[in-house]
């Protein structure tokens, strides 16, 4: 089970990771209970744990290879997950690896094998009844511990080890014992398609086109350095850092199988159907400005067969689990969970979807899929309104295997064949939390990764698609407790940036289809915030101011928001919110903040909430060819110690927002 609170005392949080500044335990938190500890408990049972004991004395919590072993850690204060393997385990792993002993296990490897067996936590201990599909926390080894189960008490580590003996508890933790040694993946690319043979054709069209050069880059910023404060400002000197900077991919490829259901037998055969795609996605875009079909130099990032193949990888690393990880902050009733990512393919954005009930076939309800479509449709037969984004037909469904790991990312199976529906994008709002915009979020653990601090500050220059045009911008990412008894904010998605200092910074968003776009901004109002000045471009050299400046501490009465009475009368206010450039947030999504589960569209004042949840109309934008939008907010006041909240951006095509014959919903 969870456990939380059990020690008044406990291991800073830095000194129990690999990259700890201070590797030597304070005495202080050395344990003083009668009983044992997880280290104990290992130690005590040496007929089961002897051999994995030896190498937990061999190893330490810095990477440097000196100050606390692993095995001290273990017998202090503080939070631990074991996954212990037996000595019987062990034997299996020694004659793999061809070593008659555990002598002969060489220090680095013993490092490895034992950071990788161990979860620290600020104040979590992980029992098995509140397994889910992963932890929300990262072994020692920064590696996520994946789960699936199939039964009472049968439980599957990383695809790995089998859990043959659970919940053995101890005053610091709990101990899992497993039937394998958990090791990192350390599979190339190359050696992960030759153990993969059923994918056989689409690593020839990943040659073909580079785009295997493209995902088989280095995995760490080694330049990266953690600041040791956050730019020494006292208020937010008690968050965490970053204190790695990890690159990766995930793709999303066809086995040989379904090629072959489609006629595709060849690498001929892809070019044919990828040559037909492109000229029906792009009939009407310009040949000056995309390659044409004729094209066929497939190194060429604008070739129809390199975005094909291209299109299959996003440079983040997207697990099974995250599709459907904020599933629980969305509305009953609203049994969707959109989220839209850049693609490696050039101005083509990937939407992933968990939750759907699709239409096609109620056996399909639930799965994880690519690219529903964006039609719009009536939310049942009894109401007019329309919810937008809900699938009139299925995406590309993920095949129901589990996920498959290698050094350099993820791979998911497709049930069928992916290709970018631009047609599809061109009347489709997305709405992207702003974590979704930065690949550093899922390659590095802090998207979905509930720390208890008061969050992660981001140093300037972290993040992909985030410039910083003064150096008083300074970052921090916050999100609630991970389970929903715990309360969430009035935030999409139950996180948020706050940006404070003298603040000047511009973000890029998804590419979209050559068109007419609104953009918008979603946050809460309170008296921290400040007001900022909006830019609006298609490059960062070509950002227009947008309207006046937004006041963030002024209330949504100031501008028409009226308390909804479920009326007629809710869409004329609506109305009159929207000619004042705003509008009520999103119906779908939860928010508690101590006052109940309603809709983040109820809050406001006259609600009993001490805040309005809003959003702001940035302003229209057209984009002359398929393309991303920037967005660029500078502090517009004397202050240098204003604040900025950045919840949710949405873009929204015209043949949403400006179509009479269909009103964008409440959703």
């Amino acid at each position: 089970m969870l456990k939380t609170g059990l020690f008044g005392s406990l291991l800073c949080l830095a000194a129990l990771t690999p990259s700890c500044t201070n590797d030597d335990i304070p005495s202080d938190s050395y344990y003083t209970f009668t009983g044992q500890t997880v280290g104990q408990y290992l130690t005590a049972h040496a007929e089961d744990y002897s051999d994995f004991v030896q190498l937990l004395n061999r190893s330490y919590v810095s990477d440097a290879g000196n100050g606390s072993t692993l095995m001290e850690m273990l017998n202090a204060y503080g939070y631990y997950t074991c996954f212990a393997p037996d000595n019987e385990t062990m034997a299996k792993y020694l004659a793999k690896e061809g070593l008659s002993s555990i002598e002969e296990v060489s220090d680095s490897a013993a490092q490895v094998l034992t950071l990788m067996s161990i979860v620290s936590s600020a104040s979590t201990v992980y029992e098995t009844e509140y397994f889910e599909s992963r932890l929300p926390d990262q072994n020692l080894y920064r590696k996520t511990i994946y789960i699936t189960s199939s039964g009472t008490d049968t439980y599957r580590i990383n695809d790995i080890a089998n859990i043959t003996e659970v919940d053995i508890e101890a005053h610091n933790g709990v101990v899992h014992r497993v039937d394998s040694v958990l090791e990192p993946s350390d599979l190339t690319l190359l050696g992960f398609f030759e153990d993969h043979p059923e994918y056989s054709l689409f690593l020839q069209a990943l040659e073909v086109t580079g785009v295997y050069e493209r995902v088989s880059s280095e995995q760490e910023d080694l330049n990266y350095v953690p600041p040791t404060t956050f730019l020494g400002n006292d208020e937010v000197n008690t968050v965490g850092v970053p204190d790695r900077r990890f690159y990766g991919y995930t793709g999303f490829i066809e086995p040989n199988s379904v090629y072959e259901a489609a006629g595709i037998t060849d690498l001929e055969g892809m070019k044919d159907y990828a040559r037909t795609w492109f000229a029906e996605a792009y009939e009407e875009a310009a040949p000056d400005i995309y390659a044409a079909g004729n094209n066929e130099n497939y190194l060429d990032t604008n070739n129809y067969f390199n975005r094909f193949v291209a299109y299959h990888f996003v440079n983040k690393r997207i697990s099974q689990a995250d599709f459907d990880e904020v599933l629980w902050t969305y509305m009953p009733g609203y049994d969707k969970c959109l989220d839209y990512t850049e693609t490696l393919a050039p101005g083509q954005t990937l939407c992933l979807a968990a939750g759907m009930n699709t239409f096609s076939d109620d056996s399909f309800d639930g799965r994880r899929q690519l690219n529903p479509s964006a039609d719009q449709v009536p939310l049942d037969d009894a109401q007019s309104y329309y919810n937008w984004s809900r699938p009139v037909r299925n995406g590309v469904l993920l095949a129901q295997k589990n996920q498959m790991e290698t050094s350099v990312g993820l791979f998911h199976e497709l049930e069928s064949i992916l290709t970018y529906p631009r047609a599809d994008f061109r009347r489709t709002r997305m709405r992207l939390d702003y974590a979704a915009l930065f690949p550093e979020f899922m390659n590095n653990a802090i998207r979905y990764q509930i720390k208890e601090l008061n969050g992660y500050g981001i140093p300037n220059g972290y993040l992909t698609n985030f410039w910083t045009n003064s150096t008083g911008t300074r970052t921090l990412y916050m999100a609630t407790p991970s389970q929903p008894s715990a309360g969430w904010w009035n935030d999409f998605q139950s996180d948020e940036f706050i940006i404070k200092g003298n603040f000047d910074f511009t973000i890029k968003l998804p590419p979209v289809p050559a068109g007419l776009y609104e953009v918008r901004i979603g946050y809460t109002v309170n008296g921290n915030r400040g007001c900022a000045q909006m830019y609006l471009g298609t490059s960062l050299d070509n950002l227009i101011a947008s309207g006046i400046p937004v006041d963030l501490t002024v209330g949504g009465d100031r501008y028409g928001w009226v308390k909804d009475e479920n009326t007629d009368a809710d869409y004329e206010s609506d109305k009159l919110l929207r000619a004042n450039g705003f509008m009520k947030a999103p119906n779908s999504s939860r928010s508690d903040a101590g006052y109940g589960n309603r809709s983040l569209r109820e809050v406001g004042t006259t609600n009993s909430f001490p805040e309005y949840a809003l959003r702001c109309i940035v302003g229209t934008i057209n984009v002359p060819t398929d393309g991303s939008v920037f967005v660029r907010f500078r502090n517009a006041t004397t202050s240098t110690t204003p604040e900025f909240m950045m919840d949710y951006i949405e873009i929204c095509p015209a043949t949403v927002y400006d179509n009479p014959e269909a009103m964008e919903p409440r959703d």
